[in-house]
């Protein structure tokens, strides 16, 4: 449980930190990659100022019925009904201090008027014992399912199943909503070519 919060607190990093320089292209090779065939819908990187933090890429299920527009498929994605998967790979070091404050931050920015008291209370149970940096070059795995159960994998190894629907968006949310940390056209941008479409319509 503690590297999953630990790591996904690092996702939406907001402050500036003392941070330690890493490799900017690594490769992965993720044990997790092969458990379906999704496709890659896009990727982006996770900058603050002039630093990058992580490299996030989104892979899915290709839909069978046509999606015209990109808010469409944002709503799919964000619904959890369809097979997906999250890769992020850290290209530096986040401290817990900044990690903790950050999750709770950034899912309350992506989620207005929405009761996550009981989400904050958990993030702060489990974060109470952290002592640990995300070092550079980890790497987290979050594959969502049809039927949105949530596996987080770090490191390649399993570390937490939900089958909290709020918890579940309200993570996705990170990228996906209003407010993402990354840009979400990006996350979607090899669908859009392949539909011709242009933007978020």
């Amino acid at each position: 449980m503690q590297p999953f919060l630990l790591a996904c607190s690092a996702l939406l990093l907001i402050g500036q930190s003392q941070i330690a320089v890493a490799v900017d292209n690594p490769t992965v090779n993720f044990k997790t990659a092969h458990a379906s065939s999704l496709q890659l819908t896009g990727s982006a990187i996770r900058k603050r100022f002039f630093l990058k933090i992580y490299r996030i890429s989104h892979y899915m299920k290709w839909p069978t019925d046509r999606i015209v527009d990109s808010r469409t498929l944002f709503s799919l994605i964000s619904s959890g009904n369809v097979e997906q998967r999250i890769e992020l790979v850290f290209l530096r070091s986040v401290s817990r201090k900044q990690l903790e404050n950050a999750l709770i931050e950034g899912v309350k920015r992506n989620n207005p008027g929405r009761d996550l008291s009981d989400i904050e209370a958990q993030i702060k149970t489990l974060s109470s014992g952290f002592d640990k940096d995300v070092e550079a070059q980890t790497h987290l795995v979050l594959a969502r399912s049809a039927s949105d159960v949530l596996t987080v994998y770090f490191n390649d190894e399993e570390i937490i199943e939900s089958t909290n629907k709020t918890f579940n968006e309200s993570l996705w949310s990170i990228w996906f909503g209003e407010k993402p940390t990354v840009d979400k056209d990006e996350l979607i941008k090899n669908f859009r070519n392949v539909n011709g479409q242009r933007g978020t319509e």
